[in-house]
């Protein structure tokens, strides 16, 4: 990571601590801890919910593995790795930068690093797919059942307008196999002068490869894959619809369902503000007080969705210390059979 991001991203984190602090003042602290008390046992629901969806993520994933190769890995192994890896894009503040190779790179000895880079690739890129279906159908939402100021509508206009043009792009990139990533690499290192971008451009073909593979070649699995991507986000917006009932919000689930479509609006944009400290819990303060349902059951349903968070985090940091325990072992047998065979090569016994 550059100086320049780092300070970007201590500069946002320290403005969203104030957002944070701020919203907290305005909606009251013991507003907002009755609410949080209000959902109570609730929250095994929210965690079992918001399981699922990582179960949905995990299942799409392995569908994006080639079928030869998705018998080396189970799906628990996949769901345990998802979550290690969302966990160090959470905890790490470098979101999908990190978080997203982690995944290829813990399962490297099932799967090669590029195959599995290019599963974790698609599996993101049809997530994303079906999150801009979804933020569409929000936005019609919105207009349709909310009136609305002429400026408000101006934007939903323009964002739909470079959300379609996102999508048509990536996908005229795919359909042309335009090795976008390739000439990257190209560039960089006629950039740089670094000879290392030349060392891993063949790698990043073959990525990008089996990318393009996936989407010309699999179309049945794409869409597969897309119906549990839309799985997830569903569970998403069930869980915002969950959490409003449980802290005695009447909302109905197209409500819920416009909140969850803006919120990932907004998560895309503030992308580069570590855990969207602020920026999340603002976020649904506004939209909510808008939809008229009050700037503390914004900030409440902002902090519930951070508490589960937390709880999945950790289980990701679980797994991935496991992982790390269960490679340094496997590392050590290795050794030990590497050493006994030398010993025994090298004794009068072992040369009979």
């Amino acid at each position: 990571m550059t100086t320049r991001m780092k300070k970007i991203q201590a500069v946002s984190l320290a403005l969203g601590l104030a957002l944070f602090v701020g919203l907290i003042y305005s909606a009251g602290v013991g507003n907002i801890l009755h609410s949080i008390r209000l959902v109570g046992s609730g929250f095994l629901i929210l965690i079992f919910v918001s399981g699922v969806r990582h179960l949905l993520r995990a299942l799409a994933w392995r569908k994006c593995i080639e079928e030869e190769q998705r018998q080396r890995i189970g799906l628990l192994e996949l769901f345990n790795v998802r979550l290690a890896g969302e966990a160090i894009r959470y905890v790490s503040f470098t979101g999908p930068l990190l978080g997203e190779p982690s995944k290829a790179a813990l399962i490297r000895k099932r799967l090669p690093m590029a195959h599995g880079l290019s599963s974790v690739i698609v599996e993101n890129l049809t997530y994303t797919l079906g999150a801009i279906l979804i933020t569409l159908s929000g936005m019609a939402l919105l207009l349709v059942k909310f009136t609305l100021s002429s400026g408000i509508k101006a934007t939903g206009v323009v964002i739909t307008v470079f959300m379609v043009a996102a999508a048509v792009v990536i996908q005229r990139a795919i359909a042309r196999r335009s090795f976008a990533l390739v000439r990257l690499m190209a560039w960089l290192e006629k950039t740089t002068g670094k000879e290392w971008f030349r060392a891993k451009s063949e790698s990043v073909r073959v990525v990008e490869e089996n990318i393009y593979d996936f989407y010309n070649h699999r179309g049945a699995t794409f869409f597969l894959v897309l119906a549990l991507e839309l799985g997830a986000h569903l569970t998403n917006i069930f869980e915002v619809f969950l959490i409003l009932r449980f802290i005695n919000v009447k909302a109905s689930f197209a409500v819920a369902f416009i909140i969850e479509a803006a919120m990932k609006l907004v998560n895309f944009a503030f992308f580069f503000v570590p855990g969207q400290v602020g920026v999340f819990e603002g976020g649904n303060a506004l939209l909510l007080k808008a939809l008229g349902l009050g700037v503390t059951a914004g900030v409440t349903l902002a902090l519930v969705e951070k508490i589960r968070t937390l709880v999945w985090t950790a289980y990701g940091l679980l797994a991935l210390t496991l992982a790390f325990r269960k490679d340094a072992r496997s590392s050590s047998v290795e050794q030990q059979q590497q050493g006994g065979g030398t010993e025994a090569e090298m004794s009068p016994q072992g040369s009979l």
